[in-house]
């Protein structure tokens, strides 16, 4: 039996791979319990310094797996206090989802906790929950209404119908749309060349991001700030600032 979950790393790129295409990549407890391990390993590895979630095609993630629940009382999970999206809104590192074919409740949620979204031209995006008594409690409410229109997230959450490829573009819900057969290729191709910035200051955006989305401005400055004062005295700002002086590529080391 194949891995549920994969996880590689190609240079200073993490990929991470739901494998369970003859269940849409339904995420199970397993899945999710390895998802939470894979990231706090990608989270420790110094060598890592972006992570690509990608889903074995055709789908990216038809959500949690719910015959895993007892239908009649709920899924067994309902209580629990970390959502599925946690682990990934948690990770310190960039993170970014590459979405080919269907991204449905759940799988919709883990892309929303990413920090941003490219996508296939045949990717389509939902959150139906509402379909079978429920709501999305994994963050898609509240994810969802902030990365596009108000009103649209309402009206998609209302009815749980989809979002297509080409409406996600034109709504700021994927930054780009890929042929289905080289979107495995384009999203490492983005990671490797945002892996080759200064790791420091990778982390220090995505903390930046994070504070910016729920601190006033004037909170969110300071920390900005305060960031950017650690990074005038780290080796990687001495040696970015020779590099482009001698015209070379900097060698960064994350110090």
């Amino acid at each position: 039996m194949s891995e549920s979950v994969l996880f590689g790393v190609e240079g200073h790129v993490g990929v991470i791979t739901l494998n369970r295409p003859e269940r849409r990549n339904a995420l199970s407890f397993e899945m999710r319990e390895r998802l939470a391990q894979g990231l706090e390993d990608f989270a420790a590895n110094a060598e890592v310094r972006i992570v690509v979630l990608e889903g074995a095609p055709p789908s990216f993630c038809a959500g949690v797996d719910l015959s895993e629940g007892p239908p009649s009382l709920g899924h067994e999970r309902a209580d629990a206090p970390v959502s599925v999206s946690a682990p990934f809104a948690a990770f310190v590192k960039p993170l970014f989802a590459s979405v080919n074919g269907a991204a449905a409740g759940g799988g919709l949620e883990i892309a929303l906790a990413c920090d941003f979204i490219i996508a296939s031209t045949t990717a389509k995006f939902m959150l139906p929950e509402v379909r079978i008594g429920s709501i999305a409690g994994g963050g898609g409410t509240q994810r969802l209404v902030r990365a596009i229109p108000s009103a649209l997230a309402a009206r998609m959450l209302y009815t749980g119908d989809a979002m297509g490829a080409q409406s996600a573009l034109d709504h700021g819900l994927v930054t780009e749309l890929v042929e289905s057969d080289k979107l495995h290729d384009r999203a490492l191709e983005l990671a490797h060349q945002i892996a080759q910035n200064a790791p420091l200051s990778l982390a220090a955006i995505k903390e930046c991001l994070k504070v910016a989305a729920n601190l006033p401005l004037n909170e969110g400055l300071a920390v900005e700030r305060g960031l950017w004062g650690r990074l005038t005295t780290s080796e990687d700002r001495a040696e970015g600032r020779v590099a482009f002086r001698e015209g070379r590529p900097p060698r960064f080391k994350g110090k």
